[in-house]
C-alpha cells in the first residue's frame, strides 16, 4: 500500500474560526485508520493547536509558528527551532514606542506567546488561546528565543511600512502576509515548505505521497514539496491557480473531500 503524508493547514483550510466539521473528523479518523499519516502546518504556537490535536488524529509531526519549529502532538514536545537573532528585540522596542496602538504586536517564543500589544480587531476575531494571553511588556522577553513575531493592522499601508521599515532585510527575516490584514515574521530559513523538507529530509516523516491543503499565499511554499495539492474553494487566488484540486470551504468540511479523494485513488 501506498503510504500517504496529508498535511494541512489550520485556520481557513481545516477549520472556520475554530469549527472543525464533523465530516472532517470522520474522514481523518478513516484516512489514519488505512494506515495513512495526518499532520498540520499552521502559524499557530503548540498550546492553540493543543485541542485540535485532541480531536483529531494527528500522527505525525506538525508544523508550526510558519515552519520557525515542529510539534510532535505524542510527545508535546517541540523541535527544528529556528530563533531569530537576538537584535530583533530592540526593533520590537522601536515599533511598539514609534508604531501607532492600531498596530497589534505578538511575540511568540520557544517557551510561549506574549502580546506586546493588541487591537480591537484581534481581540473580536483572534484566535482565543492567543488573545487570552495577558499583555506583557518588552522586559518579558528576557532571556527568550523568539520564533515568530506577528503584527496586524486594518490600516494595510502601516504593515507595509513597518516590514519595509525593519524586516527587508532578507538574509536576517523572513515575512509574509498570514492572512489579508496581518503578517508574520520568522527566521530567513523559515516557511512551512523549508519546515516539511527538513522534516522529510531528516527522516523524521516517511512516506511514499505527499499531500497538502492550504488557502493562503503562505502556505503556496508547500505546494512544490507536495504530489498533490489541495485548496478551499474561498481560498485567495494565486493558491486556487496552483492547486490541483479545489474542494470545498472549510465551514463545509473541504479536507474531508480531500482525505475521501486521497483514499479513492490510494
Amino acid at each position: 500500500m501506498k503510504k500517504i503524508l496529508f498535511m494541512s493547514d489550520v485556520d481557513g483550510t481545516l477549520v472556520d474560526g475554530g469549527y472543525i466539521h464533523p465530516r472532517v473528523l470522520e474522514a481523518a479518523r478513516e484516512f489514519t485508520a488505512r494506515g495513512h499519516l495526518f499532520a498540520l502546518a499552521t502559524g499557530r504556537h503548540k498550546f492553540s493547536i493543543g485541542a485540535l490535536c485532541e480531536q483529531l488524529p494527528v500522527n505525525a509531526p506538525c508544523i508550526i509558528l510558519a515552519g520557525a519549529a515542529t510539534y510532535d502532538s505524542a510527545t508535546g514536545k517541540c523541535g527544528n527551532l529556528l530563533p531569530m537573532e537576538e537584535g530583533v528585540k530592540a526593533a520590537l522596542a522601536r515599533i511598539v514606542a514609534e508604531y501607532p496602538e492600531e498596530l497589534a504586536v505578538q511575540v511568540f517564543t520557544a517557551r510561549t506567546q506574549f502580546n506586546l500589544r493588541l487591537n480591537d480587531f484581534l481581540r473580536r476575531y483572534g484566535i482565543a488561546e492567543e488573545v487570552g494571553k495577558p499583555d506583557a511588556p518588552l522586559s518579558a522577553l528576557q532571556g527568550e528565543q523568539i520564533l515568530k513575531l506577528g503584527f496586524n493592522c486594518e490600516d494595510t499601508a502601516v504593515l507595509e511600512r513597518c516590514a519595509a521599515e525593519f524586516f527587508s532585510d532578507k538574509n536576517r527575516y523572513e515575512w509574509h502576509y498570514s492572512f489579508r490584514i496581518g503578517i508574520e515574521v520568522c527566521h530567513p530559513m523559515a516557511g512551512k515548505g523549508n519546515a516539511l523538507r527538513r522534516l522529510l529530509e531528516a527522516g523524521d516523516v516517511r512516506a511514499d505521497c505527499i499531500a497538502v491543503a492550504g488557502d493562503s499565499a503562505n502556505d503556496l511554499p508547500l505546494f512544490p514539496c507536495a504530489d498533490v495539492r489541495f485548496a478551499p474553494r474561498d481560498a485567495a487566488a494565486e493558491v486556487l491557480e496552483r492547486a490541483d484540486h479545489v474542494v470545498a470551504a472549510a465551514r463545509e468540511g473541504g479536507v474531508a473531500d480531500a482525505l475521501e479523494l486521497l483514499l479513492k485513488n490510494a
